[in-house]
């Protein structure tokens, strides 16, 4: 569910021209900001909302609307699935990086990505930037 935030009218303009240098949307270019912060060890690595955790050869991804869990190949096949819904394909995989998940669904709907549990028919939509780091995650635990 989208959250408003206000800033000042010098920022938001500083926002606008840093998301049109950078090709992206207002809302990717906060996510752009996040990932560097993560990447600078200044704020924790996870989603709220979202546990992904590995335990042995097992993934698990809890999207708050439904829990799963995964081989780590699925996973990371998963995590491939929810890539190409969000962004274009620029290079073949290696291998088939579209292995069925068992009964896991990933789409577009509208401007976001709907995360589906088939078996329950239980859902999750997200940002595209989000999606993206659900993916992230999945790729993390699955290593």
């Amino acid at each position: 569910m989208p959250t408003q935030i206000l800033l000042p009218d010098e920022r938001a303009e500083q926002l606008r021209r840093f998301a049109e240098s950078q090709g992206v949307t207002i809302a990717d270019a906060v996510g752009l900001l996040i990932r560097d912060a993560i990447e600078a060890g200044k704020i924790p690595d996870e989603l709220p909302g979202f546990k992904v955790t590995r335990r042995g050869n097992s993934v698990k991804i809890e999207t708050g609307a439904w829990s799963r869990t995964l081989t780590r190949d699925l996973a990371k096949s998963y995590a491939d699935q929810i890539r190409a819904v969000t962004r274009p394909v620029l290079t073949p995989g290696k291998g088939n990086p579209f292995m069925p998940i068992p009964d896991l669904g990933v789409t577009r709907r509208g401007v976001g990505v709907k995360l589906v549990d088939q078996k329950s028919g239980t859902e999750k939509t997200v940002a595209p930037g989000v999606a993206d780091d659900v993916a992230r995650l999945i790729d993390r635990a699955a290593k």
